[in-house]
């Protein structure tokens, strides 16, 4: 029973309706393989300006998992003031996993800006699956990336900066897509999920 209650309380701090944006269409889902789990994303429209893209994974599965995700998520929404500084936010969530967790615990995380006005976008990665970029009939993996939070007490985060094309769209994961197995063993892997996004690049979100 509690922890029918600790997944309610989970999937309620999820953004649930993506915000409703001129010119963009969200989406995203979290599938726990258990019944909490440590994945998390989240949606925060600052200014109407900018839009902050969060997807983390918690090192570990079940409640331990579940509420550093809540403590990742609390994080960004409390620090307001860096919420459109990628490398600035980076910092704080380390610095905040380092501090307050032990060794063997902790986090990917992407983190990026998209300015609602131009397509135009910022990010900074701490050791997330690298997501993809779909539009002009391919796509491109947004391959930059630093060391994954909680490691180390300082660590220099760099922001990097991509531009979503007019109809396309950035497509952000976590292993539990890529690490997800057939009956023979066999990981379903990024290559097939570039493939299958760029052959359903058209779809809606």
């Amino acid at each position: 029973e509690e922890l029918k209650i600790a997944r309610k309380i989970q999937m309620q701090m999820l953004p649930g309706e993506p915000p409703v944006l001129d010119g963009f269409e969200l989406f995203g889902v979290t599938v726990p393989s258990r019944q909490v789990g440590g994945h998390y994303y989240d949606f925060v429209v600052v200014d109407g300006r900018w839009l902050v893209l969060v997807v983390a994974d918690v090192s570990g599965k079940g409640i331990p998992a579940s509420i550093l995700t809540a403590t990742l998520q609390a994080t960004v929404r409390s620090n307001a003031d860096a919420q459109t500084n990628p490398v600035g936010m980076m910092a704080r969530l380390n610095r905040l996993l380092y501090r307050n967790t032990s060794a063997a615990e902790f986090a990917t995380l992407f983190y990026a800006v998209v300015d609602l006005q131009s397509g135009s976008a910022r990010y900074a990665n701490a050791g997330h699956d690298f997501p993809f970029v779909l539009g002009n009939g391919g796509s491109y993996a947004l391959s930059e990336s630093g060391l994954v939070l909680g490691c180390i007490d300082e660590f220099e985060y760099h922001e990097n900066h991509f531009q979503i094309p007019e109809d396309g769209a950035l497509v952000v994961f976590t292993d539990g897509v890529t690490d997800s197995e057939s009956r023979a063993g066999e990981a379903y892997g990024s290559a097939r999920l570039r493939a299958v996004l760029e052959q359903n690049a058209r779809e809606s979100a």
